[in-house]
């Protein structure tokens, strides 16, 4: 289903037109809270080929700038993914990025051809990364707090359109920590003890591991065709059928 935050036929057309497809789709049960290496590899199903190629059409058909989905649009597509997946640049590393330039100008073929793991393999290596970086954290948080230096003088940059992809696992890793840093100065500006900063880290951290392991293979489709979609119009939105129920079921509250 795709959603418009704006009342443009052709996107209330769009709109309607997939609603039905996506309602078709089947979701899968979310995965059980198990590390990292023990989760099942997300691999795309077979609904999801075929409606990934009737958005493809619909959208070169029926939105106003008709783009053609060429090897110029699959270079954005991936640009988007990646942006989508980790908007913080805080995961990948440029040796990351560097593998996943094999997929630039092939993704609008695999569409076509109802090829989506590259997707998914992307998805997977950003799951990994994450979900061991926070079993880390979490086992280690307390002494990880403890052990900031916060009379260092450095910068921490928020903008992470101005930020490179970090060049290494250690860069990754000094960029998490100012990160943290950030994270537990707001808190103490909120007037929160130490104790409270330890108690809300835990819970945020736990919230987002938590998240990731439950994610599946309707969730990964969603963002990669979400990303798709923002390329011909940034208002409107793919989505699963999950997600499409629950929007039925808050608009009709």
């Amino acid at each position: 289903m795709f959603v418009s935050r704006n009342k443009s036929p052709l996107l209330v057309v769009l709109a309607l037109l997939f609603s039905l497809t996506a309602m078709a789709l089947v979701s899968q049960e979310p995965a059980s809270n198990d590390d990292a290496t023990a989760l099942p590899q997300l691999v795309p199903q077979i609904q999801h080929a075929r409606t990934a190629e009737e958005i493809l059409i619909k959208l070169q058909r029926r939105h106003y700038e008709k783009r053609p989905f060429n090897d110029q649009l699959s270079s954005s597509l991936l640009d988007a993914y990646l942006e989508n997946l980790d908007p913080n640049k805080s995961y990948f590393t440029a040796a990351d990025i560097a593998r996943f330039e094999q997929y630039r100008f092939i993704l609008d073929d695999g569409i076509r051809r109802g090829n989506l793991q590259p997707s998914f393999s992307m998805f997977q290596r950003y799951r990994e990364v994450a979900i061991n970086y926070l079993d880390t954290l979490l086992a280690n948080l307390p002494e990880t707090i403890a052990g900031l230096n916060f009379e260092r003088n450095e910068d921490i940059v928020i903008d992470a359109d101005t930020l490179d992809w970090p060049a290494n696992a250690k860069a990754r890793d000094d960029r998490m920590r100012k990160s943290l840093i950030n994270s537990v100065l707001s808190l103490r500006l909120s007037d929160k003890d130490d104790a409270a900063i330890l108690e809300t880290l835990q819970k945020r951290f736990k919230n987002q591991r938590n998240r990731l392991k439950q994610l599946n293979a309707e969730d990964v489709f969603q963002v990669y065709m979400n990303s798709l979609v923002s390329l011909y119009d940034p208002h409107s939105n793919y989505m699963s059928p999950r997600t499409s129920e629950n929007f039925s079921i808050n608009m009709s509250l």
